[in-house]
């Protein structure tokens, strides 16, 4: 692992939670063109968990890795971690510090799950959710008919929402025949409160209606979320995939602006604000898979490779790699010696090949 750190560069990456017995824990990770790699663990129950604690664990961490070696630290949105990068972007400034994409995608999740409409879905599903799963009888006629589980576990609590809509609209047509089976109409659940709510939900055609547009809100961030949490590396990849998700769910809506621009509003606050930095737009600069199909429209933006650049001379205080650089940019934009070889070209349209590599 160590020796992946100098050519490449690696990635300091923060995780902090409580356990069980109220023990306050911080992880600390590096990741690498090799994987990741744990480095320590820190039991910070008795700390004042502020930004300046926070900023001098990851700055002790950097100082053990080789600040040559660190490009970024990786940590949550949490308010202390953006104060914790303020007080790095003072002592080691040519190391970046961004938010988990991970996070910011799940937060955008949770953000449309607070649509009225959506959030009404959410509840009205969980009544059929939990109606099904509170009578072991009822479950097992359930499995019987689904031949599988209902409930779905997602990585993050809204993933988990989105699967389970998803698993409601695949399975619409058994559940419709679970709620006519003469077992359970027998059983007299359905008699009683929670399951009255269960079939009025199951049989209500609006229900069905909500469910189909909820899912084409949240389906193409949730394929994202799924890319980002993956152990493929994902910066040259994400940019392109968010402008992927925000097309596909104007496509699902038939390019109706207003049936979608609330969703798209949100996506764009979190993703301006925390997720089109540099070393983001570079990666999609850099990334054959997107830069070539829209060559003509990523170098007329400007703000690409200008991207490119600061990230170079941020991380390079020579000069001649420098220029090595731009020379390379120039072939690179050209599709000039190896970048216009017949394999190369080829691999343009992999989009699970390793831009990196």
């Amino acid at each position: 692992h160590e020796e992946s750190w100098q050519p490449t560069g690696c990635t300091v990456m923060t995780d902090a939670w409580t356990d069980k017995r109220g023990m306050g824990i911080m992880n600390l990770v590096v990741h690498c063109a090799h994987g990741v790699c744990f480095l320590d663990s820190v039991n910070c129950s008795a700390a004042k968990k502020d930004g300046k604690y926070i900023f001098e664990l990851v700055d002790k961490c950097i100082e053990d890795i080789g600040e040559e070696n660190v490009i970024q630290v990786v940590t949550d949105n949490a308010s202390v971690n953006v104060t914790a990068a303020g007080y790095l972007a003072g002592t080691r400034k040519k190391v970046f510090w961004n938010g988990c994409a991970a996070h910011c995608l799940d937060l955008m999740l949770e953000d449309i799950g607070k649509l009225e409409q959506v959030d009404k879905t959410i509840a009205d599903a969980r009544l059929v959710t939990s109606f099904l799963y509170a009578h072991t009888r009822v479950l097992d006629l359930m499995r019987e008919i689904l031949g599988r589980d209902l409930v779905r576990s997602g990585i993050t609590r809204f993933a988990t929402a989105y699967l389970n809509l998803k698993s409601l609209q695949d399975n619409k047509k058994e559940l419709a025949r679970l709620f006519r089976t003469d077992e359970l109409n027998d059983w007299g659940y359905l008699k009683k409160e929670k399951g009255k709510k269960a079939i009025k939900v199951v049989r209500s055609e609006t229900f069905w209606k909500t469910i189909d547009n909820a899912i084409n809100f949240f389906e193409p961030l949730a394929n994202v979320l799924r890319r980002m949490d993956s152990d493929v590396p994902s910066m040259g990849f994400f940019h392109g995939s968010m402008l992927e998700a925000k097309k596909e769910i104007s496509v699902r809506f038939d390019n109706d602006e207003s049936k979608f621009k609330v969703v798209w509003d949100i996506i764009d606050k979190r993703w301006n604000n925390k997720l089109k930095t540099p070393l983001h737009l570079a990666g999609y600069y850099l990334n054959p898979y997107y830069y070539y199909p829209r060559k003509a429209e990523i170098e007329k933006d400007g703000s690409f490779r200008a991207a490119v650049i600061e990230c170079t001379t941020r991380l390079f205080d020579d000069e001649q790699i420098q220029d090595s650089i731009t020379e390379e940019l120039n072939m690179y934009q050209a599709q000039q010696q190896s970048f216009g070889h017949d394999i190369a070209i080829r691999q343009r349209k992999n989009k699970n090949f390793n831009p990196g590599e």
